[in-house]
């Protein structure tokens, strides 16, 4: 609220905010919807045509690994300091959905992708 208070209702500033907050979101959700497709061939996740053997099995834990360690950075930046300034320089500035989409849009498909990196 403090930096939100030092910047007022700045459109500018918000407008760019709103773009980044949208841009975030949807490469978030992009992320996080990866595990939900993890049959198609194109998907980094995709494994079925990985041949069998010691190397295989350590190329799949460690892309599994890398890709919980890409859906925890996007966690923490969703609950970041950073993150709740922008989320109350967006409402001030009366841009609720892209406040929403900073938190709401990405909390559900972010922790069913957390999820299925556990199992």
């Amino acid at each position: 609220d403090e930096v939100a208070d030092q910047i007022g209702e700045d459109s500018t500033i918000a407008d760019r905010c709103a773009e980044s907050v949208a841009a975030w979101a949807a490469s978030t959700r992009a992320l996080a919807e990866l595990v939900e497709s993890t049959q198609d061939d194109n998907n980094p996740l995709y494994f079925a045509s990985t041949p069998s053997g010691c190397d295989a099995l350590h190329a799949e834990v460690e892309r599994w690994r890398a890709y919980s360690a890409a859906v925890n950075n996007a966690q923490t930046t969703r609950k970041s300091a950073s993150a709740v300034a922008l989320g109350a320089i967006l409402k001030r500035n009366r841009r609720f959905v892209a406040a929403a989409q900073l938190d709401d849009g990405v909390t559900g498909p972010l922790q069913r992708a957390a999820d299925a990196c556990r199992d």
